[in-house]
């Protein structure tokens, strides 16, 4: 693919190489990136350029072993070190330094009693794990996490006959979740948990449960599907639906295009249905060597979103 049309306007333009890999890419929104690979093919150098500045610039550094070692940008540096087994050891980066220890089955231990005891086989030898870094973890008796205790909240987890999760809660919120015939969710309802007392006058329940709602962003939202790739989801409570692009043949996220909800099909055919609404907004991904979203930026050529991420997968989201 070298270009991409979205309602009849180009949104993004590639460059490739005689490997064809792509080299150059003009985005909708007047920026520029350009990726750099070194001898072995793999991902270098990344930088994304405006009219009159730098965006975004990303240099890649792996060891002989052909290992991610390390990741540099304009917002700082993350450092990988791994153990003879090629498992990751240690993690230094912009949330902090992570270490990481394992037992002979390679399940992931506390690195302090690690250090302090040795290597040694758990207690329960069911490869589930139950503690770690303050946060407990409960499985049921398919494996599947039931109870997840972090900071003294728990929150409680109930999974169906084919181990899809179908619902999960807190002292806060409860969601519960549908799946299609392959399996792909296609529901999430997020409701506040509500508490009232006698003193409380009429509607208050009512009231309190709109704006917690408002506040946290509950509600229904379906998704739909192209293949095994999240085409798009609709927020039912604002009515809006946002679409996702993706880059060709993979799960890499390219855009995403957000909009009005449109008021669908009447019941009598041919009355009182709208057309396509347009898209209110247009925002591309940078995503490092792995496909993760890093970046996002809007039509402006702006950066709206950026997130940091801990070896562990959970990170800070900067909005």
């Amino acid at each position: 693919m070298h270009g991409l049309l979205l309602d009849g306007v180009s949104v993004a333009n590639f460059s490739r190489d005689d490997a064809h890999r792509e080299t150059g890419r003009e985005l909708g929104n007047g920026l520029t990136q350009i990726t750099a690979y070194d001898e072995a093919g793999r991902l270098a150098h990344q930088v994304l350029k405006g009219s009159n500045r730098k965006v975004m610039e990303r240099r890649y550094a792996y060891d002989d072993a052909g290992q991610l070692e390390q990741i540099s940008d304009l917002r700082g540096t993350i450092r990988y070190a791994y153990d003879p087994l090629g498992r990751l050891r240690q993690m230094q980066g912009r949330l902090g330094e992570e270490r990481f220890a394992f037992d002979p089955a390679s399940n992931i231990q506390v690195s302090d009693e690690h250090e302090a005891r040795g290597v040694r086989a758990p207690v329960l030898l069911d490869n589930l794990l139950k503690q770690y870094a303050g946060t407990r973890f409960e499985y049921d008796e398919r494996g599947n996490l039931a109870v997840r205790v972090r900071n003294g909240e728990r929150m409680a987890f109930g999974w169906d006959s084919f181990n899809r999760m179908v619902s999960a809660g807190d002292h806060r919120m409860q969601a519960t979740y549908r799946y299609d015939a392959l399996g792909r969710r296609i529901t999430k309802l997020t409701e506040p948990c509500v508490y009232t007392s006698i003193n409380d006058g009429p509607g208050y329940r009512d009231v309190l449960r709109a704006r917690l709602k408002a506040e946290h962003g509950y509600g229904l939202t379906v998704y739909g599907w192209d293949g095994d790739t999240l085409a798009c989801e609709t927020d039912c409570e604002k009515r809006t639906v946002t679409h996702y692009v993706y880059e060709p043949g993979g799960f890499t996220p390219l855009l995403q295009a957000s909009g009005p909800l449109g008021a669908g099909v009447d019941r009598e055919a041919g009355r009182g249905r709208e057309g396509p609404q347009p898209f209110a907004a247009v925002a591309y991904y940078h995503c490092d060597q792995i496909g993760t979203p890093q970046e996002l930026t809007d039509a402006a050529g702006e950066e709206v979103w950026s997130a940091h991420y801990r070896a562990c997968a959970s990170g800070l989201i900067n909005r």
